[in-house]
Parts: C-alpha cells; sequence; structure tokens
C-alpha cells in the first residue's frame, strides 16, 4: 500500500515537472514572438527615425530567431531589414545601410511571392528622401532587379 501511495506520488510529481516545463517553453516562445512583433511595429512605424528606428528594428531582429530557419520567415524580415537601412541612411551609416538594403532585397527576391519584392519597392516609394530612393535602386540593380 505504501509503495503504491508512493507511485502515484512520484508519477504525480513527475506530471507537475512536465507541465511546469512545457507551460515555460510555452511562455518563452509566446514572450519572444510578442517583442518580435511589438518592436517590429515600431520598426516600420515612420514616427521613429535615425537611432531610435534602428534600435527597434535590431531588437527585432534579434528576438525573431525564426528568421534563420524558414524562407517564409526571412522574407517577413526583409521589410524589417528595410527599414533597419532607412534609419542607418538617416543617422549616416551609409555602408551598413546599403547592407542593410542588399539582405532585405535578396530575402525577398528568394520569397516565392513576388509580392515580398513589390511591398518592398512600394515602401521605398513612400520614404521623402530622395537620396534613399536613389541607395535602393542602385542594390536592386546591382542585386538584378
Amino acid at each position: 500500500m505504501i509503495t503504491i501511495e508512493r507511485n502515484e506520488q512520484r508519477t504525480r510529481s513527475r506530471r507537475k515537472v512536465i507541465y511546469a516545463a512545457l507551460i515555460s517553453a510555452f511562455l518563452v516562445v509566446w514572450a519572444t514572438g510578442m517583442v518580435a512583433g511589438l518592436s517590429a511595429g515600431a520598426c516600420r512605424n515612420d514616427r521613429h527615425s535615425g537611432e531610435d528606428k534602428v534600435a527597434r528594428c535590431d531588437l527585432s531582429l534579434a528576438v525573431n530567431v525564426f528568421r534563420h530557419v524558414s524562407q517564409i520567415e526571412r522574407a517577413r524580415a526583409s521589410i524589417i531589414h528595410l527599414e533597419r537601412g532607412i534609419g542607418l541612411f538617416q543617422i549616416g551609416d551609409f555602408s551598413t545601410a546599403q547592407s542593410a538594403f542588399e539582405t532585405a532585397y535578396s530575402d525577398a527576391k528568394q520569397s516565392r511571392y513576388s509580392s515580398d519584392l513589390g511591398y518592398l519597392f512600394s515602401r521605398i516609394q513612400m520614404v521623402n528622401d530622395i537620396e534613399i530612393k536613389r541607395l535602393w535602386v542602385e542594390v536592386a540593380k546591382v542585386n538584378g532587379g
């Protein structure tokens, strides 16, 4: 009788540990997704510019661990790279801005959806700075666009 109770206690204890591990894993994934989504929204927002925009874009890219795994996620992250490039250009870091534009273009071009690249072009048209547009066109020409 005592051994049956001990076995039941061990089983309950194991279940609690498994539930706690599953809940913890879910919360980590959920929190990461929330931070990535919120910072991506702030990154794309035109109210932020320069260093603030770059910081928000960097945070979004840092916590979005799935963009390295999936082609779809890389295509989704291409807009963040584009916005980061815009912010970098605004603070005068032109070579890093060009690199961010190249990453955005490359990731969107590799997507199986042609609308991803079209979205980047439509977003760049909304930018008021002609020099940013020139850099984007240069990157697109070099990368076959």
